[in-house]
């Protein structure tokens, strides 16, 4: 499957960070920005409005409309973890193959994933991809993913922090508390932390990505512009 992306162009005071998950407990952080990001007004740029809003559904993997057949043709039991095969009209096959996983196995069958984020009892899940995913009504809750059987949580009790450029010692960043709700659109939810600053997860069939949303800019003490940093904390578990 090939996916085709507009050039995209930051302006302003906005900004979008992405923080991978690397070790156990960690400290997440970007280097601060000091200078706002020239655009013109007619240089076609998308809306920061547009960037960070929530995608109506999931992007799901297995889109038959994307692979130019119809459902009814795919020939079930030839599926693997990353292909389809389908019947054309002249009686030939033609097996469509998937840089990512497009089935998850259960009960012995490829069935199609959904990344769709649904409600449960405790919060959020998505379980039919290749790993389950549950999130919490509570972002200090963390995250769980059960992956072959073994569960991993992270992002637990997250702290928005600003880090000292010479120890790495983190502070706790001081900023009004968010009253917005949490918000899923698709694959993603989206937990608010602070006036202007959200943590996101999105699920995909080969990973969970968080994202730290930062709408407006920080507000440092000028030595922590010159030499600190700006992310989060949180603690991870692992089996």
């Amino acid at each position: 499957m090939v996916t085709n992306k507009n050039k995209v162009t930051f302006g302003g005071s906005w900004l979008l960070l992405t923080l991978l998950m690397i070790g156990m407990s960690w400290s997440a952080a970007v280097s601060p920005v000091t200078e706002k990001l020239q655009t013109s007004e007619n240089d076609g740029a998308e809306s920061i409005d547009d960037l960070l809003t929530l995608p109506d559904e999931a992007m799901n993997p297995a889109d038959n409309d994307e692979f130019g057949y119809d459902a009814g043709a795919e020939l079930i039991g030839s599926r693997t973890e990353t292909a389809k095969t389908f019947l054309k009209e002249n009686g030939d096959f033609e097996v469509i193959v998937s840089p990512v996983p497009v089935h998850y196995l259960d009960n012995g069958a490829w069935e199609e994933i959904d990344l769709t984020i649904e409600s449960n009892e405790g919060g959020w899940s998505v379980t039919q991809n290749t790993y389950e995913t549950y999130f919490g009504n509570d972002a200090r809750q963390g995250v769980q993913m059960v992956v072959n059987g073994q569960t991993i949580r992270y992002g637990i009790m997250p702290q928005v922090v600003v880090l000292d450029g010479n120890t790495l010692s983190p502070e706790p960043y001081m900023a009004k508390p968010s009253s917005e709700p949490i918000d899923i659109g698709g694959n993603v939810i989206r937990y608010p932390m602070m006036t202007g600053i959200s943590l996101d997860y999105k699920v995909t069939s080969t990973q969970l990505k968080q994202n730290l949303v930062i709408r407006e800019a920080p507000m440092l003490l000028d030595h922590q512009k010159e030499s600190g940093y700006f992310g989060i904390a949180e603690t991870m578990i692992l089996p």
